[in-house]
């Protein structure tokens, strides 16, 4: 238990450095994500150890550990993977659909860099609200569940945004293509 927990911990210190060194210095939201979900790795590879090296470890450690990794790290990751992944097959649809030659917007004007930033926040707050639940529940459990509703919500409307660009850019450039 101990050796993964080093190696989940080296996983996530290793991810970090590659994306401190990464070339291009533009951050994007899903670098922000792909860095909360790192970092959530390494909370929770410090709670396993814990969990591990305490004779008679709490409740609400085992807890703790369950939201770091799936609210911290796997939904961190998948909604920064939602967000390069939908606005590209979009464009790549789009692209197949109308023909090569035909002006479709790129990826990033599938959707706006501040709605996927008030979802990451939403969802930063989330994990946080969370983790602390599992340590208070009485004063945070439902606070927590709000916010994670919230984000869920501004992740879902971001999702369905990415949608409507397509089908709003595919009527155009098929009546475009249409007319004479």
């Amino acid at each position: 238990a101990l050796a993964l927990a080093v190696f989940y911990a080296g996983f996530a210190l290793v991810t970090l450095d590659l994306q401190r060194r990464r070339r291009r210095r533009v951050p994007d939201v899903t670098l922000l994500f792909w860095r909360a979900g790192m970092l959530s790795l390494l909370v929770a590879s410090l709670a396993w150890t814990a969990s591990v090296l305490v004779d008679d470890p709490p409740a609400s450690l085992a807890l703790f550990l369950g939201v770091a990794v799936i609210a911290g790290v796997v939904m961190s990751v998948i909604s920064g993977m939602l967000y390069k992944i939908l606005p590209f097959l979009a464009w790549f649809h789009l692209q197949a659909r109308t023909g090569m030659g035909r002006h479709v917007p790129n990826m990033r004007q599938y959707l706006g860099e501040g709605l996927q930033r008030r979802q990451f926040w939403l969802h930063l707050a989330s994990v946080i609200l969370l983790a602390g639940a599992a340590l208070w529940p009485a004063a945070l459990a439902q606070l927590a569940a709000l916010v994670l509703g919230a984000s869920a919500v501004q992740l879902l409307w971001n999702l369905i945004s990415v949608m409507q660009t397509y089908r709003r850019q595919f009527l155009l450039l098929s009546g475009a293509a249409a007319a004479p």
